[in-house]
């Protein structure tokens, strides 16, 4: 007897049912999902919804700005800064291999009120 070949194949899965498909939408959901949300943070900022959540930069405290006033390299490793603040208060710094040191400095006579 010679044997018949077989009409239809061995239903192992069928080739639309891999998992690929069902990540590739579930990203798409979400990518849609974050532009509506962003659009509606946009739009809600535009309209001065957002500013009662955000403070405004004129409600924060300034801090006394820095201002570097003299660096000398002493060695290779070795640098000292003269950093004075916005209320006049000098600092020396010194940056070394073995660390930062800070020594305050007393007012100079160009400085003083």
């Amino acid at each position: 007897m010679i044997a018949q070949p077989a009409s239809a194949g061995i239903p192992f899965r069928s080739e639309d049912s891999g998992v690929g498909a069902h990540a590739m939408s579930a990203l798409g959901v979400a990518v849609v999902l974050l532009a509506i949300l962003w659009v509606a943070a946009l739009y809600a900022r535009r309209r001065g919804w957002l500013a009662r959540w955000v403070p405004a930069t004129s409600d924060i405290p300034s801090r006394p700005r820095l201002q570097l006033a003299g660096r000398l390299r002493l060695s290779a490793k070795t640098v000292v800064y003269e950093v004075v603040s916005g209320d006049q208060q000098r600092v020396l710094v010194t940056e070394s291999a073995s660390g930062v040191q800070m020594l305050p400095l007393a007012p100079s006579r160009e400085h003083a009120s």
